[in-house]
């Protein structure tokens, strides 16, 4: 019995200091895990469509020479006439043309009219008149989707007029064509 008292401490003593050491093993790491959140919020695509057509009406150019008549429609929807002859405006259909816009609510975005040109051609010939000087009626080629009719459609409209260039001597016909306006999410 002598012998076991006796190596009682020191195996006391020796079970402490393993012990020590094997709790700052635990608590002394080398690395540290952190832990973060990922989010994302999906949009709608942005969508554009024409709801209107842009009609020039029904022109008379009054000329035998080699100028030309310039027939604008306003972003309103209103007609004038200005160019190098003389020419008569005898209605028809007239208007600008109207596009709506929809995405997310509340985004804003750009609108990129025709850079150049647009061509309009005859329905029986392959005569042809151009369309240029594109305007948009938000005035800044830019715009906000707002709340629309429809309970969480961002959506917002607006009007694109411009000049048609009618010959002197332009065929009689009826002339149609495309042009493109394009929306995007800035």
């Amino acid at each position: 019995m002598f012998m076991f008292k006796s190596l009682r401490g020191p195996a006391l003593a020796i079970c402490a200091a393993l012990a020590a050491m094997a709790s700052s093993n635990v608590y002394a790491q080398a690395t540290e895990t952190g832990t973060a959140n990922a989010n994302a919020t999906i949009a709608k695509p942005i969508t554009i469509v024409s709801t209107d057509d842009l009609d020039f009406g029904v022109i008379v150019p009054n000329g035998t020479g080699n100028g030309s008549l310039d027939v604008t429609i306003s972003t309103a929807g209103a007609r004038s006439i200005a160019g190098d002859v003389d020419g008569a405006l005898l209605g028809g259909t007239i208007g600008a043309a109207g596009f709506k816009v929809t995405g997310r609510p509340n985004a804003t975005y750009a609108i990129t009219l025709p850079p150049g040109a647009a061509t309009i051609t005859a329905a029986t010939s392959a005569a042809t008149m151009s369309v240029d000087t594109f305007t948009e009626s938000t005035g800044s080629t830019s715009g906000t989707l707002v709340v629309g009719g429809t309970p969480g459609l961002g959506e917002h409209t607006f009007t694109v007029g411009a000049t048609l260039t009618v010959g002197e001597t332009q065929a009689d016909d009826t002339y149609t064509g495309t042009f493109d306006v394009i929306a995007t999410y800035n």
